[in-house]
Parts: structure tokens; C-alpha cells; sequence
């Protein structure tokens, strides 16, 4: 990011996720720079990633092309 931009040019929608805090800011970035220019809102957000992966007989009854 550069200290020269006046952030004049086109902006895009992006999104930080804050760990600690649960949540993610939806934030407007400016295009030529990608330094934030505003933040819109955050919103609550826990993710729940898988620990394991699934069992082949799980694919099989849940993937029509896992069957034989």
C-alpha cells in the first residue's frame, strides 16, 4: 500500500475476519491500492470446520457417483 494514493479510483467490497473477536468486517478497499477506505459492518461469524473427513459409506450414500 502506498502512502501517494488520494483512493480516487473505483473500490471493491472485501471482507476481514476477525479471529479473536468472532466476526467478519465488510470493508470497502480502494482498487489501486487495496488499502481499506470504510468498514460497512461486521457480522458474528464461527466457523465449524470439519475435524475429520467423511467415510467412504458416507460418499456412497451421499454421492451418486460414489456408487458402484
Amino acid at each position: 500500500m502506498s502512502g501517494a494514493c488520494d483512493h480516487s479510483g473505483t473500490h471493491s467490497g472485501a471482507t476481514r475476519y476477525l479471529r479473536e473477536a468472532g466476526q467478519l468486517r465488510l470493508v470497502v478497499v480502494c482498487d489501486d491500492c487495496g488499502g481499506e477506505c470504510g468498514e460497512i459492518t461486521r457480522v458474528d461469524y464461527l466457523p465449524h470446520p470439519a475435524l475429520t473427513a467423511p467415510s467412504a459409506g458416507a460418499a456412497a450414500l451421499t454421492d451418486p457417483l460414489a456408487r458402484g
